[in-house]
């Protein structure tokens, strides 16, 4: 657990200068160190853009609402009054 720990802080540079060069010293002669470090960043960059397409899809579907249903006409058209200048 404490080694999930300080790579999570090693990706996220929250560690001081001196842990820092530790992690990369122990990434360069540690094999298996160095292939947890990979995948825990590749599932990083999968929860990342997971997060960023739902958020995507929340927005869409806000948008939609917005301009579509009755009951928000004024409000889509003083949005859509901005950028008409």
């Amino acid at each position: 657990m404490f080694e999930t720990q300080q790579i999570e802080l090693y990706l996220l540079n929250k560690l001081s200068p001196e842990e820092q060069l530790l992690m990369e010293a122990n990434v360069l002669i540690n094999e298996d160190l160095k292939r947890k470090l990979f995948f825990q960043k590749q599932t990083q960059i999968l929860v990342r853009d997971f997060g960023r397409k739902k958020l995507k899809a929340e927005i869409e579907a806000v948008h939609i609402k917005m301009f579509s249903e009755k009951q928000f006409q004024t409000f889509s058209q003083k949005i859509l009054n901005i950028f008409k200048k």
